[in-house]
């Protein structure tokens, strides 16, 4: 091996790993949550936005709801909207960026949806 090739190929390598490193730091892992308060068994409708992009909808009835982790870009913008029928009750709305709450909502005695959204932009 030659002495070019041999200062080359570990620099290479190198870039490699740094590159590959910072696409995955530019990626984040959300989860998006509701808690009735107080624990009540309330029916809700969620709809948020997946890993494409595109508007998952799914109804609950419970005091928790949690959806699956989606991965989305730094930078991308997400939504949660939550919808209910019920004439009492209050929900917290959560929006987790890599296991840290990141945006935050309530609804109080529903009668309108309530959307928690912005785009992911921060430190962390």
């Amino acid at each position: 091996m030659s002495a070019l090739a041999k200062i080359f190929l570990p620099l290479l390598l190198v870039a490699t790993v740094f590159t590959a490193c910072k696409k995955e730091e530019e990626m984040c892992r959300i989860v998006y949550q509701v808690t009735t308060r107080n624990g009540l068994e309330l029916d809700f409708r969620v709809s948020y936005t997946g890993t494409n992009g595109e508007t998952m909808i799914e109804e609950h009835k419970g005091p928790i709801w949690t959806s699956e982790v989606v991965e989305r870009e730094r930078g991308d913008y997400v939504s949660i909207t939550v919808e209910s029928d019920e004439t009492e009750g209050s929900f917290d709305i959560n929006i987790f960026k890599n296991s840290v709450p990141f945006f935050q909502g309530e609804m109080h005695n529903p009668s309108n949806p309530v959307t928690v959204d912005g785009n992911l932009l921060d430190l962390f």
